[in-house]
């Protein structure tokens, strides 16, 4: 149930090369890294559709008489890829019907993400070993300005981030004021910020739909690196949509090195799928239902902020202090399930956050079949 592979205090995995994948482990609030082999594979139902790939490859057939009778592994992530496209080539040959994308191909069975190939095949979970509270949180929220009380516009030059606070599990809290700091030096200490403290996880309400967004535009439109990978890269948005329990949603996700990104407005859409009890998803209605709201917590649409920035800017400091601490509880609320599903599930802690329970069980299954060099039902 949990992993054929007994390692322990490995918080986050990255895909470094075409060959190789990098672990990172915390152990007494150090985090150090090692980079270790990958051999990225697909389930195939027939073995003769890789006949014309001619690069490296290993075919095994796998054991009873399940549909997908075959494992096909590769030293390249890339050549994968290759033999996947010269599979679906000859398919198309001799079905005479055009298929261009593995999704729309029974013949084979894939799974696009190379952590969650990694885990599947080394039999490696997250966070063995340890508590919720072990690893490090770091939660974000923004302030951001428009003229004349509009929507902000984060492509627009007259629009800018007003404030960025910042916090984490461990007591500690900064907001970079914009009133001290301009725009290019406010982005520039926040990857500085990120980089010093590391965090295992970045956190926000509304963090794909808004926050994360809105930065990217803006550190894109300074020409500033948004470097806060643990390898120094950018944010990534993966592609498609979020599939929610209703469904995609519109927001896209986004993927970060060495670390997780955790939207805790997608948490709480998950949590009350079933229940139905919350009217909107908004902070302070939250903080309320769950029982932590602030006996003098101002409620402060994205639209007044500006208008209240002119007059009062104390006012916005405080209300980002406030909004950081309802989503820390939020996520000490709703996501310790999902810390403890990581420990069992062959996914990264982001995607066990955003996906419901059949990819879930579903992965746990094709571990086992894959460790057992099984064949698998179509």
């Amino acid at each position: 149930l949990h992993g054929h592979n007994p390692d322990q205090h490995i918080v986050a995995g990255q895909q470094l090369n075409d060959q190789q994948v990098r672990q990172y482990r915390r152990r007494n609030g150090k985090v150090t890294f090692e980079d270790v082999e990958f051999f990225p594979f697909f389930f195939l139902s027939d073995p003769s559709l890789l006949s014309d790939f001619k690069k490296k490859y290993w075919l095994k057939e796998l054991a009873g008489r399940n549909y997908y009778n075959h494992l096909a592994v590769f030293t390249r992530w890339n050549d994968m890829w290759d033999a996947v496209r010269s599979a679906l080539e000859l398919h198309s040959q001799n079905s005479g019907k055009r298929i261009d994308s593995y999704a729309g191909a029974d013949v084979l069975l894939l799974r696009p993400d190379p952590i969650s190939q990694f885990l599947m095949q080394s039999g490696i979970t997250l966070f063995k070993d340890m508590a919720f509270a072990d690893i490090h949180r770091i939660q974000i929220s923004i302030a951001t300005y428009a003229p004349k009380g509009k929507k902000s516009d984060p492509r627009k030059t007259e629009d800018r981030v007003l404030a960025v606070g910042l916090s984490d599990n461990l007591g500690w809290e900064e907001v970079l004021d914009g009133r001290r700091l301009d725009e290019p030096s406010l982005l520039r200490s926040l990857v500085a910020i990120i980089l010093e403290r590391d965090p295992d996880i970045l956190e926000g309400h509304n963090l794909f739909g808004r926050d994360l967004p809105y930065l990217m535009n803006r550190f894109a439109l300074h020409e500033i690196d948004f470097g806060i990978g643990r390898d120094g890269s950018e944010p990534k948005m993966l592609p498609g949509r979020w599939t929610g329990p209703e469904g995609d949603a519109e927001s896209g996700t986004y993927d970060l090195a060495g670390r997780h990104l955790v939207d805790t407005l997608f948490q709480t859409e998950t949590y009350d799928f079933s229940k139905r009890s919350l009217e909107t998803f908004d902070l302070h209605v939250l903080a309320r239902h769950f029982g932590f709201e602030s006996p003098d917590r101002q409620v402060m649409s994205p639209h007044m902020v500006s208008r209240v920035w002119d007059d009062n800017p104390q006012a916005i400091i405080e209300h980002i202090r406030q909004n950081l601490r309802d989503i820390r509880l939020l996520s000490d609320h709703l996501s310790p399930s999902s810390f403890y599903l990581a420990q069992m599930v062959p996914l990264s802690y982001g995607s066990i956050v955003r996906t419901g329970s059949a990819i879930k069980i579903e992965s746990l299954l094709l571990r086992e079949y894959l460790r057992q060099k099984h064949s698998i039902p179509k």
